[in-house]
């Protein structure tokens, strides 16, 4: 679950940067998902500070600043 959530994350990251998400409803069916649940994942991410807003001239998503969303896992040993 934790890796099929990574691969989600990358796929929204690349289709945000190269602006070509298409509307809320093409954007949901590219991702697997439904519209409220796209809409839950970015408030989710506005939590986070990663802001998203949609632009109806381009008919795309985008990030409203320099960001990306980046997914770590590291190993990390105790002692």
């Amino acid at each position: 679950n934790l890796l099929k959530t990574q691969r989600y994350l990358e796929h929204l990251d690349k289709l945000l940067i190269e602006e070509s998400t298409g509307p809320a409803e093409s954007l949901a069916d590219k991702m697997g998902i439904g519209v409220r649940t796209l809409f839950l994942h970015f408030g989710a991410l506005r939590h986070l500070g990663i802001e998203i807003h949609y632009d109806p001239s381009r008919k795309t998503y985008c990030y409203t600043s320099d960001v990306r969303i980046a997914f770590d896992l590291k190993r990390v040993e105790k002692g």
